[in-house]
């Protein structure tokens, strides 16, 4: 795929076996907010006349700096409790967004085709997304504070101060038919 002028390069989410100076630079770039924020300007520049689907570079580049967000510094393989063994973001969402009236968590659980929990986090990020209450599930899962530290390391961006400001910034995305 060609690099356009809205791919952000420097992006990648790591393996479960990440060495030394990988998480080096990992912290690093988790220290860039303004990749979020430049992602979500340029979805809400490009699309808030048209829908979009998620084929579009500007939204697989958005899904991907918020599932390294809710991926950064999670807490390692742990549980039997996964389908594939391994826990994810998904595990975290489950569970702290269980509380938000009428949400989507059941609906993903009970997808036939999906079952590992990287693929339902996935699924997640688009039906939030599509149902305009992403920065509603992101603020309900931040404020169980408990879960939150069960599930991410210390240092994890979703227990500094930037993961409110982040929040902030999804709440333009409702203004967007994804």
């Amino acid at each position: 795929m060609p690099l356009s002028k809205f791919m952000l390069v420097e992006v990648w989410v790591p393996s479960s076996n990440v060495g030394r100076n990988k998480t080096k630079r990992l912290d690093h770039m988790a220290q860039r907010p303004p990749s979020i924020r430049f992602s979500v300007k340029t979805l809400l520049e490009k699309y808030t006349a048209e829908p979009i689907d998620d084929s579009a570079e500007e939204f697989v580049n958005f899904a991907a700096i918020l599932e390294q967000i809710l991926s950064h510094r999670f807490k390692g393989p742990v549980s039997w409790f996964s389908s594939d063994g391994q826990r994810g973001f998904w595990d975290y969402i489950r569970l702290a967004c269980s509380k938000v009236p009428n949400n989507c968590v059941s609906s993903i659980e009970n997808m036939e085709n999906i079952s590992t929990a990287r693929a339902k986090g996935r699924a997640w990020i688009r039906v939030a997304l599509m149902e305009k209450r992403m920065s509603e599930y992101i603020t309900t899962a931040l404020r169980d504070t408990r879960t939150t530290r069960r599930f991410y390391d210390s240092g994890a961006i979703m227990l500094r101060e930037e993961a409110t400001v982040l929040t902030g910034m999804l709440i333009g995305l409702s203004a967007i038919d994804f």
